[in-house]
């Protein structure tokens, strides 16, 4: 009869938690304000005009871009030695470069090949930098969407710590009633420690990303980083249609198809320099026809590399649109599991209210709920880092060419 009379006053003492501002009567405001707009942050549209605009020097922003992703990857190794996963991968296309010997020769003709081949040259590496100018860009984007989504995960976990805190002392009342075992407060106090743990780590791994990519964007050292997040889901019907268009215009405006031609152009140009070097007095002796031969090649060369870079612009094309739709499939997934355990933990809350739900059975309910947010929002930023690479393969919205000439 006492022990019975011990439980009622247990079960009230938790029902009477529910008081105002209880970490268990804040889910749904917690999980609505990790896509909250904020004020006086950086969009990705800034942060690629910082990181790479056409007023910064390429070859500047390609040096803070390495600088940031050694100390992402620095950091990634000392916060989390046992999970270090790899760097991002810098694309670096179409920088193939032709040395010549260039010597003092008295042909006429062959010094307009070299002006010419110089000209080329010139061209493809204009082109190059510009190629690269974008590819900064979306490696700025990928980190912009992956700090995103870690502050989301961050502000989650400090969520759960404040559930298990209360889940802890409802347990150790349940334990001291008799009606849980001391293991069973022991294993959620293990469980508490071990967040806090990950959570302090977490914390210092996402300021050093900070730190990163202030310096990225040449941004100052005391300067607090502040990114807008973004909530709107993408939709594969956005994405479900023909590309051929698309790869056609692609391929018309791509800086490294462009880059490919000039150096096909400067192969050309060096053939027909080499051919008329038999006017010139080092161009007399057995070694003329090597050398015409050798210069052929190198334009049989360029040519290859040309068609190639063709053909991996539209795999790119392809695959980045492929995968990007796989990826939205999987946020579709789980908006769809976590509308399920929404509602379910909508009715505990209820139910909690009412007085038929004791606070720990609550928090164990929300806790799938909050795990199950948390797989979407991963899959949500995932699947904007794949549109950003589907826009950069295919240089649209974002990346839409800019009719800039030499």
């Amino acid at each position: 009869m006492m022990k019975m009379f011990n439980y009622a006053l247990l079960i009230s003492a938790l029902l009477l938690s529910k008081a105002f501002g209880a970490p268990h009567l804040d889910v749904f405001n917690v999980v609505d304000e990790v896509f909250e707009k904020k004020s006086d942050a950086l969009n990705l549209e800034e942060v690629k005009e910082l990181a790479a605009g056409d007023s910064i020097d390429v070859g500047i922003a390609y040096e803070r871009l390495i600088q940031a992703q050694k100390r992402i990857s620095q950091a990634r190794a000392r916060y989390f030695p046992y999970t270090l996963g790899s760097a991002a991968a810098i694309y670096f296309g179409g920088a193939w470069s032709n040395l010549m010997l260039v010597e003092l020769l008295t042909s006429l003709p062959m010094k307009w090949y070299d002006v010419r081949e110089a000209k080329s040259l010139s061209t493809a590496q204009f082109y190059n930098r510009k190629a690269l100018r974008l590819n900064i860009q979306n490696q700025a984007a990928r980190i912009y969407y992956t700090l995103l989504k870690e502050q989301a995960l961050l502000k989650l976990a400090q969520y759960e710590l404040q559930l298990l805190d209360v889940l802890v002392d409802a347990l150790k009342v349940k334990e001291q009633a008799g009606l849980v075992s001391i293991q069973d407060v022991e294993s959620a106090e293990r469980r508490y420690f071990s967040l806090k743990d990950e959570f302090f780590r977490f914390s210092a791994y996402v300021e050093e990303e900070k730190t990163a990519l202030r310096e990225l964007l040449n941004l100052k050292y005391d300067h607090v980083i502040k990114l807008q997040p973004e909530a709107e889901l993408l939709t594969k019907s956005d994405y479900e249609y023909d590309l051929a268009d698309t790869t056609e215009l692609a391929l018309e405006n791509s800086y490294e198809v462009k880059a490919s031609i000039s150096l096909v152009n400067a192969a050309f140009y060096a053939k027909r320099s080499t051919q008329w070097s038999i006017l010139s007095f080092s161009g007399i002796g057995f070694s003329y026809l090597h050398n015409v031969r050798y210069s052929g090649s190198l334009v049989d060369e360029a040519i290859y590399r040309r068609e190639l870079t063709n053909q991996n612009i539209q795999n790119s094309i392809y695959t980045t649109r492929d995968i990007l739709l796989d990826t939205i499939g999987v946020v579709e997934s789980e908006v769809a599991i976590m509308e399920l355990t929404k509602g379910f933990v909508t009715s505990r809350m209820a139910d909690f209210k009412a007085g038929t739900v004791a606070v720990d059975e609550l928090i164990d309910d929300e806790f799938y709920f909050v795990r199950d947010f948390r797989e979407m929002v991963i899959a949500h930023y995932t699947s904007l880092i794949r549109k950003d690479d589907f826009q950069r393969a295919a240089l649209i919205e974002s990346y839409e060419q800019i009719n800039g000439e030499l």
